[in-house]
Order: C-alpha cells, then structure tokens, then sequence
C-alpha cells in the first residue's frame, strides 16, 4: 500500500486534533456525547453520519477519561454527560499522548 506511512502519520494527526477539539469543548459544567457530537463535528457531517460521528465521540471520551481528564457524570435526568476533569483545565494532551508534529511517534500509551 503506497504511501501507508504518511496515511498513518494522517490519521493520527486527524485523531489528535479530534482529542483537542473535544478537550476544548469540554468545561466545568457537564455535556452529552450529543451536545459534544455536534459542537466538535458541526456541520462536518450530513445527517446519516451523525450515528458515526457520535461513535468516534465516544471512543475519544473514553480515551480521555480512562487518562483522567474528563469525568462522566449522570445527570439528575438520569443522561450521562462528561465534563473536564478537575485538575488540568488548561487544555493540551495528557502527558504520553504524541504530539501532532506528524513525526510518527506514537507512545506506548496510545497503542
């Protein structure tokens, strides 16, 4: 497969700039994997890819949270919701996560 290496460096600076993207919508006051969904992917999707698009939301709440920096939390209406996690509001990647410099290295946290 020609050019795998720098499809791969792609997709992992595509994923990267998701898991920023979600951090940045995150704050101190709890949102669903819907409202989350719609404020990182927007206008991105069509309709029909809405279900996909909640899919990989939810894979990167939980690859954020299982790092501790977001907290899933129900709601009185009984709806899970995540917020971030207290401390590290100041954005960027837990320490571990590769950059986004599109050089290939992926720690061992993200295998």
């Amino acid at each position: 497969f020609r050019e795998g290496a720098r499809r791969a460096r792609s997709i992992i600076q595509t994923k990267h700039r998701r898991l920023q993207l979600t951090l940045d919508a995150l704050g101190p006051e709890p949102l669903t994997v819907d409202q989350l969904t719609h404020a990182v992917y927007g206008k991105a999707v069509r309709p029909f890819q809405i279900r996909m698009a909640m899919a990989e939301m939810l894979g990167q709440l939980a690859y954020l949270h299982k790092r501790g920096w977001v907290e899933r939390v129900t709601l009185p209406n009984a709806t899970t919701a995540f917020r971030r996690a207290k401390p590290g509001g100041s954005g960027g990647f837990p320490q571990g996560v590769p950059d986004r410099s599109g050089d290939g290295v992926v720690s061992s946290s993200c295998r």
